[in-house]
C-alpha cells in the first residue's frame, strides 16, 4: 500500500533549529500518522469475513497506534519546550523594555 504522503523520520526532531520548528514538525508527524491510520483502517475487507489481508492490516494498525502514542508524547514535549522558549523571549523583551525606560 502506497501512502499519499511522507513521514519525516522521528530522529530529525533533534536537528531542528528552534523549538517552534520542532513543535511544528512534531505536529506534522502526528497528523501524518493519524492519516495513515485512517487510510489503513479503510482497507479492511467489507463484510464479516476475516482474510489474511485483514490480519496484516490489524497488525499494521497496532503498530501505527504505538507510533501515534509516541508521536503524541513528542508533541507534548515539543509544546512544553516551545512554551518555555516563548516565555524566555517574553522575559528578554520585558527586560529590554525596562532597561530602555
Amino acid at each position: 500500500m502506497v501512502l499519499p504522503f511522507q513521514i519525516t523520520p522521528f530522529s530529525s526532531l533533534s536537528q531542528m533549529t528552534t523549538p517552534c520548528s520542532a513543535r511544528r514538525e512534531a505536529c506534522h508527524q502526528l497528523v501524518a500518522l493519524g492519516t495513515a491510520h485512517f487510510h489503513v483502517r479503510a482497507a479492511f475487507s467489507a463484510g464479516d469475513d476475516f482474510t489474511p489481508k485483514d490480519n496484516a492490516i490489524g497488525f499494521t494498525l497496532d503498530n501505527l497506534e504505538t507510533l501515534i502514542a509516541e508521536a503524541a508524547k513528542r508533541l507534548v514535549n515539543a509544546d512544553r519546550a516551545h512554551a518555555k522558549h516563548l516565555e524566555k523571549l517574553r522575559a528578554e523583551a520585558r527586560q529590554q523594555v525596562e532597561s530602555e525606560e
